[in-house]
């Protein structure tokens, strides 16, 4: 869904210069997912929207220690950083 998003509203004028960058990272039990994209970027009192609030309601139920970060700025783009600390392994869905 975070993905979904970048695509669906951070490009709506920049159709040509598209990039999405997806890291994973394991370090000492903690797992980082980071999607960054340089799409238009959102205001900071849009953050609390229903999309990415119901992302993290999801990982929340099958995953204990689950935190959201965002960065995001006008014109610049989007910076999205799901962190699961003490994780050691995936629950079953």
């Amino acid at each position: 869904p975070i993905i979904e998003n970048s695509f669906k509203h951070g490009y709506k004028t920049k159709v040509n210069e598209m990039k999405i960058k997806i890291i994973f990272a394991y370090e000492n039990e903690n797992v980082f997912i980071t999607i960054e994209d340089n799409g238009e970027g959102f205001e900071k009192t849009e953050i609390g929207n229903r999309s990415l609030g119901n992302i993290l309601e999801r990982f929340q139920y099958y995953y204990e220690n689950v935190n959201l970060k965002i960065d995001s700025r006008i014109n610049e783009g989007t910076k999205i950083t799901l962190s699961f600390s003490n994780f050691k392994y995936w629950k079953s869905i």
